[in-house]
């Protein structure tokens, strides 16, 4: 689920989970868009927003070299956010941007099985309340974001559009 602010629970109100590896005090409000700030933190990932600028690239036109010039290696990560975001732009512009959101889970058990995720063992899991109640929501399925290794461009495209 994408809210695009939170603070941590201190009231009796609608309540969700959020995960990260930094204690939080009570009261702390959580900002969105982390995702899309530790994004730009990888290397080459200025490519990322280069792409992302340029409408007209298509999942055929996603290269990672050129065998002329230097070797551009970019991480997984980075292009499957690329990937979902050009999907979410050209297909589905009302939807917020996963690079701009704020990631929650509806249950204790989804903040659980979320935290089982690879890389994920440091996390806290922390109930939290929106600061605002007319934040947009979109609540979406994890288990379509998975490692993009072993699939072809369109079969991310194809788990972007289902996400």
């Amino acid at each position: 689920m994408c809210i695009m602010n939170m603070k941590k629970r201190s009231t009796e109100t609608t309540k969700y989970y959020y995960l990260c590896s930094y204690p939080l005090r009570e009261g702390s409000v959580v900002e969105k868009g982390n995702w899309g700030r530790i994004l730009r933190k990888y290397p080459n990932s200025q490519l990322f927003e280069e792409l992302l600028i340029n409408s007209r690239i298509s999942g055929d036109a996603i290269i990672t070299g050129d065998q002329r010039t230097r070797t551009v290696i970019i991480d997984q990560k980075v292009i499957r956010e690329l990937i979902f975001e050009r999907i979410r732009r050209i297909e589905f512009p009302k939807v917020p941007s996963r690079l701009d959101c704020l990631f929650v889970c509806k249950t204790l058990d989804g903040a659980k099985s979320f935290k089982s995720e690879p890389g994920r063992n440091l996390d806290l899991i922390y109930e939290v309340e929106p600061t605002d109640v007319n934040s947009r929501m979109l609540e979406t399925d994890w288990s379509w974001i998975n490692p993009i290794i072993d699939k072809t461009i369109h079969e991310v495209e194809e788990a972007a559009r289902n996400y």
